[in-house]
C-alpha cells in the first residue's frame, strides 16, 4: 500500500517516473524473495506469484481510486466507462505484477537473482510504457481504453507464458512423477 500511495506522487504520465516506480516495486519483490526461506526453493516461484498478485491488488486499489477521481471531476463517476476503465486497470496491474513476481521467484529458485530481477523490470517496463499513455490521456478516453485493451492482451499472453514456461518448470520432477501416479 505504501508503494502504491507513494507512486501517486510521481507523474505516471512520464515514462521515466513510471520506470522509477516499477523499479521500486520489483526491488521490493526481489528483496522479499531473496530471503533465506525462499532462496533456491522451488516454491519461491509460487510465493512470488502470490506476492506479485498481492502487490498488484494494492496498486489496483490506489490506481482505481486515482482513475475514479479523474472521472469524478468530469461528473461521470458511475457510468459504464468508469467501471470498464477500473476493471481494465485492475486486470492489467494484477496480472503484470503476478507475472513479475513469478519471474523473480523463479530467479530465486534457480539462483539467478539479478538476471530475473532485470527480466521482471523489463516485462513490467513494457507494460509501464503502455500505461504512461493511459495516465497522460494523450490519446483521449478512447485511446486510453484502446491502450488498456492492448495491455490486457499483453498481460493475458504473459500469464499464459508464466504458467507454461515458469510455473510448470518450477515443479520438481519427482513431484511431477508422484502426481502422475495418483
Amino acid at each position: 500500500m505504501v508503494l502504491g500511495f507513494i507512486s501517486l506522487y510521481f507523474d505516471l504520465s512520464s515514462f521515466s517516473m513510471t520506470l522509477l516506480v516499477i523499479v521500486q516495486i520489483e526491488v521490493v519483490k526481489f528483496f522479499i524473495l531473496l530471503q533465506k526461506p525462499f532462496r533456491l526453493n522451488h516454491d519461491s516461484t509460487f510465493y512470488g506469484l502470490a506476492l506479485g498478485t498481492g502487490i498488484g491488488a494494492m496498486l489496483v486499489f490506489v490506481y482505481s481510486y486515482a482513475a475514479a477521481l479523474a472521472f469524478l471531476e468530469e461528473g461521470t463517476l458511475l457510468d459504464l466507462s468508469t467501471v470498464l476503465f477500473v476493471f481494465l486497470i485492475s486486470y492489467n496491474y494484477t496480472l503484470v505484477n503476478a507475472s513479475t513476481g513469478a519471474i523473480i521467484g523463479y530467479g530465486s529458485y534457480k539462483g539467478d537473482f539479478w538476471i530475473y530481477l532485470v527480466k521482471g523490470v523489463v516485462v513490467n517496463g513494457v507494460h509501464g510504457l503502455m500505461m504512461t499513455t493511459v495516465w497522460s490521456f494523450q490519446f483521449g478516453l478512447t485511446g486510453s481504453f484502446a491502450v488498456l485493451i492492448v495491455g490486457a492482451v499483453y498481460c493475458t499472453v504473459l500469464i499464459f507464458y508464466i504458467y507454461n514456461e515458469v510455473l510448470l518448470p518450477s515443479i520438481p520432477d519427482e513431484l511431477k512423477k508422484h502426481l502422475e501416479k495418483d
